[in-house]
């Protein structure tokens, strides 16, 4: 792990907006506030101005839900929590942040984001993808205090755990080399500000990525597929709500991302499968026969792109 006080940058507060230093046991010279907790956690969680007012969420119950899952050792072991079979996961996982890996493109000394980290385990990926590539800086972002612990558990090289919303990031402006937000857009209360905020801490030419839900394709297969939906909640008593969970219309993603001043360089929708925690229900014939078939269709049919899961963007800040 990083050390805090020798290798952080100077940061700044989400109330007043002043720098904060390192030097200084970063506490805010304006407004006072101390940010480093008492288990020495950098906890910039202090600005709720850009989130919805009309949402019930609470960082307490949303600590909760990771708390009573547990820490996840990799994709994999998610899946297996979700009850997604491993065989949908990996063709899911190939064609998602293998694109994400295989698009990520830093030179020695980078520093990267990790927006909505979790608990790390793509950090852990992508730094076996840039391993040939020295003294690169991770930094991790979640809104979960217990994601965080996940993280500093997992003692990953050069890497920094930071609580923190993405409306109102605590870093300079242009500071990244490149931003990763893999699975957590469709997570936040206010995409357009977090775009916005991931542009102005991005160097010029700093490369962004981002993985997420397509809406329109979710609410396609919910409608079809409403009965096994109602049979999974009876049978698991799966009723409890978890984290917010928003997607965007693949439209609306390549809107905002124009808007924030970011120049896309691949737009592209993938993932040709009905939503991953349905194939619980069907036998493992039928769930392979499904991938090879989804396979066959993500390279030959670009008129089914309304059906696609995810949207995967790699854009750089002009």
């Amino acid at each position: 792990m990083l050390k805090l006080n020798t290798e952080m940058p100077d940061l700044i507060c989400p109330l007043c907006r002043d720098k904060i230093y390192a030097s200084n046991k970063f506490v805010c010279n304006t407004c006072n506030k101390n940010f480093l907790s008492n288990n020495g956690i950098l906890d910039f969680r202090y600005s709720n101005a850009s989130l919805n007012p009309n949402r019930n969420w609470k960082i307490g119950e949303f600590d909760k839900g990771y708390k009573d899952r547990g820490d996840v050792k990799d994709h994999f072991d998610l899946a297996r929590i979700n009850h997604i079979p491993r065989a949908v996961e990996e063709y899911r996982y190939s064609l998602v942040k293998n694109r994400l890996l295989d698009w990520i493109n830093v030179e020695e000394g980078a520093r990267i984001l990790d927006l909505g980290c979790g608990s790390g385990w793509f950090i852990r990926d992508m730094q076996y993808k840039l391993k040939g590539k020295r003294n690169i800086k991770y930094f991790a972002l979640d809104a979960s205090t217990v994601n965080l612990n996940y993280l500093e558990n997992k003692r990953l090289e050069n890497t920094i755990g930071i609580l923190g919303f993405a409306e109102n990031l605590p870093f300079p402006s242009g500071y990244f080399d490149a931003i990763v937000c893999s699975d957590a857009l469709e997570h936040l209360f206010n995409p357009k500000e977090a775009l916005k905020e991931m542009e102005r801490v991005l160097k010029p030419g700093g490369q962004l990525l981002i993985s997420t839900p397509s809406k329109l394709p979710f609410l396609l297969w919910g409608a079809i597929i409403c009965v096994p939906r109602f049979v999974k909640r009876l049978l698991l008593n799966n009723r409890s709500k978890g984290a917010y969970d928003a997607p965007l219309y693949s439209s609306k993603l390549k809107s905002l991302l124009s808007n924030s001043g970011l120049q896309i360089n691949n737009f592209k929708n993938s993932v040709l499968l009905i939503p991953e925690f349905y194939y619980q229900f069907l036998p493992d014939k039928l769930v392979s026969l499904s991938i090879k078939f989804a396979n066959l269709f993500e390279i030959k049919y670009d008129s089914l792109n309304f059906l696609r899961l995810y949207t995967l963007v790699e854009a750089h800040k002009l």
